[in-house]
């Protein structure tokens, strides 16, 4: 066994000729999930690591980290991660894969542009675009928009903090969604095209639109953006949490938190690493929000479902917006379907079609439940400012309490702004 150096990023993400970042566990329908090839997650006690060295033959490296405050510790080893947690967890220790989240919006309005539903087969609709099937069905889904109208700004004697854990912030976008007085380049930043391959990166600017949607709901609140989601859409559990067990140190009861990805496990077991992260944060009384997941399906997906989080799933202008998740772990739903946001000003992708679906002008328009978390993360941060409330009780308010509305497997209806 040896040391490692804190991580970073992963691997290269999914390009052909090099090693892939995410792996996926196919074996049995009901249990798939992804994860990160050669990474562990273990109970960082004596008994954890002599079972791992037994199992591996010494053969791993330890990986020193923020996670040590939680008690547990990331590994890398060359053995079948998926087999030792396994043989781990079957000899009474805690042990996962670093699984997978993702951060992923859902088609965008293609009725205006293809006069199709939302289920569209997405070979079809590139096909009347009139571009590469494979390439389209592999881009982003986020398409140009308008600017929506202004909101008032409310007044009120509270304050509050929105922690958003993303794909970063556009620079473009700084001055008017987080002031800031430093102009040094900042390494939570992100940009349209990161590969460089001339069009829109698959999750690029989820974090920008998240940001300008948290800022309509809660105009004055302070907001800030870590970017723990790479460009094309994964991040992972102990990296993620890492980031979260960073924010506990600053966190109060005037902090929200708002997490737009989700992800599967094995056996459906609490992500490891973000439980712990986000119990942390919870003992400094902040509010934790986060995405269902827009696989319209019941599964349980984590963080939303984990112990006090706030899950949230999305709506349409009538019910369960149909890529929704849904079920008794959901918390509360909100408007998820062709919401405008924030994006990138002066990006031209490589499509050529008319209308131009990837050529913006500050304003995109999206769907995904990834839209409706910051619309209730929002929605607690305004209460807090208008009542003077700290963040728990707002969120009562909003989501708590026994009368509110509430629609069932998808919770408490949140429909403001």
């Amino acid at each position: 066994m040896s040391a490692a150096a804190p991580p970073d990023r992963p691997n290269p993400p999914f390009v052909s000729g090099e090693t892939s970042r995410v792996a996926t566990n196919m074996g049995e329908s009901s249990n798939e999930f992804l994860y990160r090839p050669g990474e562990l997650v273990i109970s960082n006690t004596d008994e954890a690591r002599s079972a791992l060295a037994e199992l591996v033959g010494g053969d791993y490296e330890a990986v020193e980290s923020e996670l040590d405050e939680v008690g547990l510790l990331l590994v890398h080893l060359k053995a079948d991660p998926v087999a030792i947690a396994r043989a781990l967890r079957a000899a009474g220790h805690e042990a996962q894969v670093n699984h997978v989240l993702l951060a992923d919006g859902y088609t965008a309005d293609p009725m205006r542009f293809a006069g199709i539903g939302l289920t569209a087969d997405p070979m079809r609709f590139a096909a009347m675009l009139g571009v590469d099937p494979m390439r389209f069905a592999n881009s982003s889904t986020a398409r140009p928009a308008a600017k929506p109208a202004d909101v008032p700004k409310p007044s009120g004697p509270g304050r509050a903090t929105v922690a958003i854990l993303d794909t970063g912030l556009d620079p473009g976008n700084r001055a008017d969604l987080v002031p800031v007085v430093d102009t040094e380049p900042d390494p939570d930043s992100e940009q349209p095209d990161e590969n460089g391959d001339g069009y829109l990166d698959l999750a690029a600017g989820h974090g920008t639109f998240i940001a300008g949607i948290v800022r309509r709901a809660a105009p004055t609140a302070t907001i800030v953006v870590d970017r723990v989601i790479e460009p094309d859409g994964d991040g992972d559990d102990a990296r993620i949490a890492m980031a979260l067990i960073r924010l506990a140190g600053e966190a109060n009861q005037h902090t929200v938190v708002n997490l737009s990805f989700s992800g599967y496990t094995d056996d459906d077991q609490p992500l490891l690493s973000l439980e712990r992260a986000i119990a942390r944060l919870q003992m400094k009384d902040a509010v934790v929000v986060a995405a269902a997941g827009n696989n319209a399906d019941c599964r349980i997906k984590w963080p939303a479902a984990l112990p006090d989080v706030i899950g949230v799933a999305a709506l349409d202008a009538c019910d369960r917006a149909i890529f929704s998740n849904y079920g008794a772990w959901v918390r509360a739903c909100a408007p998820g379907v062709d919401v405008v946001s924030n994006f990138f000003a002066g990006f031209d992708g490589a499509f050529d079609t008319k209308p131009d679906i990837d050529e913006f002008d500050g304003w995109a328009m999206w769907s995904g439940t990834s839209f409706s978390a910051p619309r209730v993360a929002g929605a607690i941060a305004n209460e807090m400012i208008v009542y003077g409330i700290p963040a728990r009780a707002a969120a009562h308010r909003l989501v708590g309490h026994r009368d509110l509305f509430r629609l069932p497997h998808l919770g408490v209806v949140v429909n403001v702004v």
